[in-house]
């Protein structure tokens, strides 16, 4: 009897020691294992434009620029919207125009021309300054202000210029009327709830 007690006895220590050397065993792995892109928390660069898809945020992306998130692009500051604008209408030439070291392409798998593609690309972005122009303009008629107040976008430099009267600015911050700077503003935000 004695022995047939010795012999459980035996066994249940075994078990339990193989048991804890798969734990440990398994243990070990897992710490060896890389962890996988998912697995891995997300950097944010601190510098540049960072997008990602989120399905929870109000457009489904999420927008990330010089490290900050921002929900749209009229919460940016203005100097960072211009440089936001001009990642944005570079990104815009990099899908529409292949690069030097790419192979030519045959005219049935062009749609277009590179120039013509990068008119159509400055196009759109003179057209939404054009745009938010008009409405700038009516802004000015309706509250009857006295300065000659345009925006125009110079496609060369990629550069929004603001003209009040006869100055020239390059960002609304540096405008020093503060109802002029109101009025732009205004313009942008009116002429983005129309869209």
């Amino acid at each position: 009897m004695l022995g047939w007690f010795l012999a459980v006895l035996f066994f249940f220590v075994l078990g339990l020691a193989l048991g804890a050397a798969v734990a440990w065993w398994y243990a070990r792995q897992e710490a060896e294992t890389p962890a996988t892109a998912s697995d891995a928390p997300e950097v944010i660069p601190p510098q540049g434009l960072y997008v990602r898809w989120e399905p929870d945020a109000e457009h489904q992306v999420r927008v990330f620029f010089q490290g900050k998130a921002y929900k749209r692009s009229w919460d940016l500051p203005d100097k960072a919207r211009y440089e936001f604008q001009r990642y944005l209408h570079r990104l815009i030439q990099w899908f529409d125009e292949p690069g030097s070291g790419s192979a030519p392409a045959t005219d049935s798998e062009r749609p277009r021309s590179r120039a013509k593609t990068a008119q159509l690309s400055t196009a759109a972005v003179v057209s939404m300054y054009e745009e938010i122009d008009a409405v700038l303009q009516q802004l000015l008629i309706q509250r009857g202000l006295p300065h000659k107040v345009s925006l125009r976008y110079a496609a060369d430099v990629m550069q929004l210029f603001i003209h009040v009267d006869a100055e020239r600015y390059a960002h609304v911050d540096d405008i020093p009327n503060p109802e002029i700077r109101a009025l732009i503003r205004e313009a942008a935000r009116l002429w983005e709830q129309r869209r």
